[in-house]
């Protein structure tokens, strides 16, 4: 087991800032980006690795009931887990730009409100050259679960030079 947080935690600061300077406009997800935290990554071995985040709930993420939008927590997942292969990416095409979604499933299990602060835990359960299955955990600070997602991704990098 490796703590690579310091490694990852650049990585994806890093990837964050070009995101947000190559946005024409200011979505609702800018400030859900600007205070995002990694808070922490281990790499277990050259396919396994868990990436932790920690955000709090802002007005921009409710739905009219003022709970937590299910298209926010889709979002979360999706860019947090992506962010979990990260400590694995090696040169020149092992998931360096972190593929493309091909099944994406988020089950929604309680709400979580503005104010609230939430741990999103993310780990990869299986990754291979074409393929990866990640999971994701979204959580209060009490460790109530609002939300898990299952998602799989396919690599992109590895048909570089690969001729159809």
């Amino acid at each position: 087991m490796t703590d690579v947080l310091p490694q990852t935690k650049h990585l994806i600061e890093g990837a964050i800032k070009q995101k947000l300077k190559s946005l024409p406009t200011r979505p609702f997800y800018m400030t859900w980006f600007e205070n995002l935290e990694v808070t922490s990554a281990v790499q277990y071995s050259p396919t396994q690795s868990k990436v932790s985040f920690r955000f709090a709930v802002h007005p921009e993420y409710l739905n009219p009931g003022k709970t937590l939008a299910g298209a926010a927590q889709t979002l979360f997942h999706d860019v947090c887990t992506m962010y979990c292969l990260g400590p694995l990416a090696r040169e020149p095409d092992f998931w360096c730009s972190h593929g493309t979604s091909r099944s994406f499933n988020v089950n929604l299990l309680r709400p979580a409100r503005e104010g609230d602060v939430l741990t999103m835990e993310c780990e990869t359960v299986s990754v291979g050259k074409r393929l990866a299955l990640l999971r994701g955990v979204l959580k209060k600070e009490d460790g109530s679960v609002v939300s898990t997602c299952e998602h799989e991704l396919y690599n992109v990098d590895a048909d570089k030079g690969n001729k159809l």
